[in-house]
């Protein structure tokens, strides 16, 4: 079950990537018996932090507020999924009110804790809140940490920043950036478009042609 669903930014023949800039997949839900939910009861009361995040998961969506509680004791105790489950909750309005501060203070808690996919997710989701309230100064870093820790969509919204920076100001300190994060997208998932267009924009002219089009994220 997913909380809320992926895109895996992808490539085109033209070098359009159709992804939104951010939705990633949570931890697998199973579908547990009655006595693995009473052994995840025990362990979340004797403070385990996965089995936490695992019971918030069995209770979501049919009960999104106890799945809440769940996750908010999960994150007290330091679990990345809990503190980035209970951010997306406050930021949807699904078992807690809409509270847009306090999705981001533990989306990026979940960020900052540097566990695992969790980490990478919030911090790409992160930067995405701080773009969205036009604050790059912000968003860049989390961007950068999401992209180091595998997250191929921060990747390429890195590359997408940075093909503006370009297209208006073409020079050598403008590009490298573009070719990075180009080269850590492909690393990541080893998609063939974006390795291709990785590879293409280190030619002769390669450049230009991937300026020419229009990135749409």
């Amino acid at each position: 079950m997913k909380l809320f669903y992926f895109c895996a930014a992808t490539l085109s023949l033209l070098w359009t990537i159709s992804c939104p800039a951010y939705a990633q997949p949570t931890p697998k839900q199973t579908n547990p018996n009655s006595d693995t939910v009473i052994q995840w009861q025990q362990a979340c009361a004797n403070n385990e932090p996965t089995a936490c995040t695992q019971l918030g998961l069995h209770y979501f969506p049919n009960q999104p507020k106890r799945a809440f509680g769940y996750w908010q004791h999960a994150c007290h105790l330091n679990d990345a999924w809990g503190c980035y489950q209970m951010g997306e909750q406050y930021r949807h309005g699904i078992g807690a009110p809409t509270d847009p501060k306090l999705a981001l203070q533990w989306i990026r808690k979940a960020c900052l804790l540097k566990q695992n996919q969790a980490s990478a997710i919030a911090c790409n989701d992160a930067g995405y809140l701080y773009e969205q309230d036009n604050n790059s100064a912000a968003a860049l870093p989390l961007y950068d940490s999401a992209c180091q820790m595998g997250d191929q969509t921060a990747c390429m919204n890195l590359v997408k920043y940075h093909s503006k920076r370009y297209q208006q100001d073409p020079s050598n300190d403008n590009a490298i950036p573009v070719q990075r994060y180009f080269d850590l997208a492909c690393a990541t998932q080893k998609q063939t478009q974006i390795c291709a267009a990785a590879t293409a924009i280190k030619q002769p002219g390669g450049m230009t042609l991937i300026m020419r089009q229009q990135f749409r994220i």
